[in-house]
């Protein structure tokens, strides 16, 4: 298994396997390591796991631990159904309510009461679909 690096946009490198699940870099800066250290970004749960990489083809070497959490694959879906919907929205003038209606409804059918619940609440959508004032 190999894992893809993604520029975390100002919070370091980021690694993620085929899984879904987002690693940040671990080696500390050491100079001379053969092998690159992930620890799982998942903070919230205290998730342990490490992955020990082989920095020439990005493979997975070695995986220590279990991940106490679902994959990130879930909430990444959920923010792209989100950002669908608030871009449309600023086009057509449509109100936060009725958007967040047809963002909760395709969120259910993706991925159940757990999409939903990794929602942005009200009233952030609120704030990404107010209109710019002229």
């Amino acid at each position: 298994d190999h894992i893809v690096i993604k520029d975390g946009k100002g919070k370091g490198i980021i690694a993620v396997d085929s899984s879904g699940f987002s690693y940040r870099s671990n080696c500390g800066g050491k100079k001379g390591l053969k092998n690159m250290y992930y620890k799982c970004r998942h903070t919230v749960t205290k998730c342990s796991v490490t992955l020990i990489v082989d920095p020439s083809d990005n493979k997975i070497l070695k995986v220590t631990g279990e991940h106490n959490h679902d994959s990130d694959s879930l909430q990444t879906t959920v923010r792209k159904i989100e950002d669908r919907y608030i871009d449309e929205a600023s086009r057509n003038f449509e109100a936060p309510k009725v958007v967040r209606g047809r963002i909760t409804a395709e969120c259910l059918g993706v991925g159940g009461r757990q999409a939903v619940a990794m929602m942005r609440p009200s009233s952030a959508l609120s704030n990404l679909l107010r209109l710019p004032s002229c």
